[in-house]
């Protein structure tokens, strides 16, 4: 159970555990509660929109057929799956050991720390962060300065992060939210507005390519509490039907996305 607050002193939501858990331990909890074996959920997972952008700028000769790249906080591992199946020397790295000892006979995965990432200055092409860097109770900057590192000039991050959409900003402007002090024992997430986020990545040595938002079912399930139930029965629609989920995701995702994806250019 997690707690949502906002911070006017930073502009930033975040979220607390309702208990002291430490975030190693949440994480490996909640990737073995999936119901599947990791062979099903790997191959159940395939990121086709991830490898069509990657392989687009493989067209554009922004990055070279077959790219090195690292997945910084990989889960359980299936982009790191996918990516590898579709011809790209990739690679994963993940903080919850558990969770890098089940999966690692079925992924090329490394045990290892985002803040000291145990890898050469530049030698990937592209990194990958999908909802990572937010988890930092100091702030994303030292993962993102990491990731930098290990990247070649002129490579590519793909970085997402929950994001205060139009949603939250209302909510926000009605005082919805409860206002107080991050209590650092109790931590979970950030999320930040566009405008911040940017700023960030910028001053991190990123130049700004494209952004999207996703996730807008569980933007609107977490912020607007009369709809759980409803966007709940939408979620168990199954295949071919879910096309619903996918087309109500898209149209939303301006409204209510969850999480907002940053693609960017390495400049060093």
């Amino acid at each position: 159970m997690k707690n949502q607050y906002y911070n006017k002193e930073v502009d930033r939501l975040f979220w607390e555990f309702n208990q002291i858990k430490p975030q190693d331990e949440y994480w490996d909890a909640h990737w073995h509660s999936t119901s599947q074996d990791v062979p099903d959920f790997l191959e159940a997972n395939r990121p086709t929109m991830l490898i069509k952008q990657i392989n687009k700028f493989i067209k554009k000769g922004i990055l070279p057929s077959g790219a090195k790249i690292l997945e910084a906080g990989c889960g359980l591992g299936q982009k790191v799956y996918h990516l590898e199946k579709e011809g790209f020397d990739i690679e994963g790295i993940d903080f919850t050991r558990e969770t890098v000892d089940k999966i690692r006979r079925y992924v090329n995965v490394f045990f290892g720390d985002l803040n000291a990432i145990p890898r050469d200055d530049a030698i990937y092409d592209c990194c990958l962060s999908y909802g990572v860097v937010e988890h930092s109770l100091e702030g994303p900057e030292r993962i993102l300065n990491e990731m930098h590192r290990v990247t070649k000039n002129g490579g590519i991050l793909f970085c997402s992060v929950p994001h205060i959409n139009f949603v939250r900003k209302i909510k926000i402007l009605i005082n919805a939210y409860h206002s107080k002090d991050i209590n650092t024992e109790y931590f979970y997430q950030y999320a930040f507005n566009r405008k911040n986020f940017l700023e960030i990545l910028n001053k991190c040595g990123y130049d700004f390519i494209s952004s999207y938002n996703y996730a807008a079912l569980k933007g609107l399930k977490d912020e607007v509490n009369v709809l759980n139930n409803i966007i709940g029965s939408l979620n168990k629609i199954k295949p071919p039907f879910n096309i619903i989920i996918k087309l109500l995701n898209y149209g939303l995702g301006f409204f209510s996305g969850h999480m907002k994806m940053y693609i960017l250019k390495v400049e060093k």
